[in-house]
């Protein structure tokens, strides 16, 4: 005897008007090993009713009945039970008429006077029906891990199309800034033009200045003593005892030569720079102007340390 592995409590209806055919087949089946509860209804009613309540999960259906017929039975099982098998039971089947209803949805056919192809036919069938709901159920799983990727790449992208749109977003802004701090440095350079362009100007006014200096003071005084020495040179010539005299005539004109080198050289660079600082120096230069200019009152105002002025442009602002 052939033993199945089938699920416990298998729900079997049939389509059976004659009882004793009914049990004849629950016999096979229970001979089998099959372990089933079943249903028979012999007309199409009755059919319905079971097909709603009874919830089969095969179904066993004579071909002819007096009140129903196998057809139009599986026209009904496979429109409100399409996945449950459907095996024609019948005395006898034409070859064409088989072949059309195996075309409409039945399962498999088997003869009455051969019902211990039942276990073999119900078992293939349930075999049938397991491999379409794995098959449905790997289809399922393929169909949401398609879902889930379709779900991750949609989400890669919009968080691809952010970064972008920030990656856009940054860049517009360094350019803005770059663009910004050229225009700042273009500024810078030609700020830093006028100011040399100034600057040179500047050191020629004062080279002009401690030309005209040079020539108006010193040159003048030198000329003036180059006069007098010559003229006491004569007067010694002419007379011994008057170069006396002469010479002290001179010795102012010496003496205003020396301080006139030096107003020029603090003109220049002011030695108190060195050991004072700016600030006393700036002091300094007030109370001289003052002193020049007694109509004209001076008031300081300094908002800054020496020690917050460079070396380098102390001298630029002393002068």
């Amino acid at each position: 005897m052939q033993h199945y592995e089938l699920k416990q409590g298998l729900r079997l209806l049939i389509l059976e008007d004659v009882p004793t055919d009914a049990e004849l087949m629950e016999a096979e089946l229970h001979s089998a090993g099959f372990d089933f509860l079943s249903a028979r209804v012999d007309d199409q009613d009755s059919f319905l009713e079971a097909l709603d309540r009874f919830s089969p999960e095969i179904i066993l259906a004579d071909y002819m009945l007096p009140a129903f017929d196998g057809e139009s039975a599986l026209a009904i099982a496979r429109e409100k039970a399409p996945g449950v098998p459907f095996i024609f039971v019948t005395g006898a089947l034409g070859e064409e008429r088989a072949v059309e209803l195996l075309k409409r949805g039945a399962t498999d056919f088997v003869l009455k006077d051969h019902l211990d192809r039942i276990p073999v036919c119900v078992n293939r069938a349930l075999e049938e029906v397991d491999e379409k709901q794995r098959r449905q159920q790997a289809e399922d799983e393929l169909q949401r891990a398609h879902a889930e990727l379709e779900r991750e790449v949609e989400k890669r992208t919009r968080e691809l199309r952010q970064r972008t749109l920030e990656l856009q977003q940054l860049t517009d802004t360094l350019e803005w800034r770059v663009r910004e701090r050229t225009e700042e440095l273009a500024k810078a350079n030609e700020a830093l033009r006028d100011l040399s362009s100034r600057l040179l100007s500047a050191q020629e006014e004062e080279r002009k200045r401690v030309a005209g200096d040079l020539h108006d003071t010193i040159g003048s005084s030198l000329v003036g003593i180059k006069f007098k020495v010559e003229k006491t040179l004569k007067e010694i010539e002419e007379d011994p005892r008057a170069p006396g005299l002469s010479l002290n005539a001179i010795i102012p004109m010496i003496q205003e030569s020396i301080e006139e080198c030096r107003r020029i050289q603090q003109d220049l660079r002011p030695s108190s720079i060195d050991y004072l600082g700016l600030l006393p120096t700036l002091s300094w230069f007030c109370r001289r102007f003052q002193t020049i200019y007694t109509t004209i009152r001076v008031e300081q105002e300094i908002g800054v340390e020496e020690t917050e002025i460079p070396e380098a442009l102390k001298i630029i602002l002393s002068i």
